[in-house]
């Protein structure tokens, strides 16, 4: 059987319309193999509007015209699929992940309404599930993870720069351009699987969600691969959320 795929995908954003106009990906397998990359500007949203962060500007126009040349978004969008395709085909597992999954989910398919087709979303594949890192790691980060550094609120911080400078160096900095924080994402989902955890996220379609209707993840029990019924799964989370003295993933995901 082939390894299921990990595309880790990061976006950016512009500033008015919230568009994604830089896409970058790095798709690996649990051992952390890699089988596809990719980094794109998007010429035609570009040309419409500006990069959310200001400072950035200067350094992707240095890319346009030293490495990359801008593409359209239906472009992007059509190379990225015919590499799920291409993966699929050879007899692999895809699945999308990304740090804060359901942004990232949401601004590309807004991005497709608009430019490619009302009804059109960016992964065109039914059988290709989206995976949250930023609540995989949580759900399998050591005990610590306490000693992280913390908000205000006492919760520690747990944005990908935070986890990827407790996971990988303590000097990696997120720079908000797509393929150099896909890669930096990419390194944490690895840690995460070298930590062999025993239950994976399944984000489920709240009409199909087969343990609770207002439950839009669900644990898998990877040993058994058998859905956890939803008391158990509310007890699993609560004791990680107990445990690490946060509640932004209990709040946000159950």
């Amino acid at each position: 059987m082939k390894p299921t795929v990990f595309f880790v995908i990061d976006t950016e954003t512009c500033r008015f319309d919230g568009m994604v106009f830089d896409i970058g990906w790095k798709a690996i397998d649990r051992k952390g193999r890699e089988y596809s990359q990719g980094s794109y500007l998007c010429a035609d949203v570009l040309e419409t509007d500006t990069p959310y962060y200001r400072k950035k500007i200067a350094a992707y126009w240095f890319k346009v015209n030293k490495s990359i040349t801008p593409v359209r978004f239906s472009t992007v969008r059509n190379i990225f699929n015919q590499e799920i395709s291409r993966l699929q085909n050879k007899g692999h597992r895809c699945v999308v992940c990304a740090y804060n999954a359901a942004f990232d989910q949401r601004v590309l398919d807004k991005t497709s309404k608009a430019l490619v087709g009302r009804k059109s979303k960016f992964v065109k594949s039914q059988r290709v599930d989206w995976l949250d890192i930023w609540l995989f790691w949580a759900m399998t980060c050591p005990q610590s993870a306490k000693e992280m550094p913390k908000l205000k609120s006492g919760r520690i911080k747990t944005t990908a720069e935070a986890v990827a400078q407790f996971e990988i160096a303590k000097d990696y900095e997120h720079l908000h351009e797509g393929f150099a924080d896909a890669e930096g994402e990419a390194e944490i989902l690895r840690t995460v699987f070298l930590m062999d955890a025993p239950y994976q996220i399944k984000k489920c379609d709240r009409k199909n969600t087969p343990v609770d209707k207002d439950i839009f993840y669900i644990l898998i029990d990877t040993r058994k691969n058998s859905v956890i019924e939803t008391d158990e799964s509310r007890k699993y989370l609560e004791s990680i959320r107990n445990r690490l003295n946060t509640d932004w993933f209990f709040d946000k995901y159950v």
